[in-house]
C-alpha cells in the first residue's frame, strides 16, 4: 500500500487472515489498522477501498481477487467507516475462494474527511 499526503498508515499482511480461516466456508473477516496523518491519530469519518491481489505489484484486472470494497457511504457500497485516535476496523469478505494458499495483497486507499478529495 502506497500512503500519500500525509497518511502514515499500517496495515495486517492478507496471506495471514488466510490462514486463520483455513477451512471456513466464507471469506469475511475483521480488519483493523492504524491510520494516522503528519504523524497524528486520525480521528475522523473516511472512506476506505480495499481490494485483494494476486502479485504484490500487479495493476492488471486478473490479478485481482474479487472486486473491490468501497465503504464510502455510496448507494451499492458499506457506510464511511469511523476512524478514532487513528484506530479502524472493517468486515471484508472477498468471497469464499479467495484466500487459497497461494499469497494474497491487500491493497488499502483512504480519503479523510469521507467525501472529499482524492483516495491516497
Amino acid at each position: 500500500m502506497n500512503c500519500h499526503r500525509g497518511f502514515g498508515c499500517i496495515i495486517g499482511l492478507a496471506s495471514l487472515a488466510a490462514s486463520a480461516f483455513a477451512g471456513v466456508d466464507t471469506g469475511e473477516f475483521t480488519y483493523q489498522g492504524q491510520l494516522k496523518q503528519n504523524g497524528v491519530p486520525v480521528t475522523d469519518l473516511c472512506d476506505f477501498a480495499f481490494s485483494l491481489w494476486r502479485d504484490e505489484a500487479s495493476v492488471l484486472p486478473e490479478d485481482q481477487v474479487g472486486d473491490t470494497l468501497l465503504f464510502d457511504n455510496v448507494v451499492g457500497s458499506q457506510p464511511s467507516v469511523e476512524v478514532l485516535n487513528g484506530l479502524f476496523s472493517a468486515v471484508l469478505d472477498f468471497g469464499p475462494t479467495a484466500f487459497t494458499d497461494d499469497p494474497r495483497w491487500l491493497q488499502t486507499s483512504v480519503r479523510c474527511p469521507a467525501g472529499t478529495g482524492e483516495y491516497s
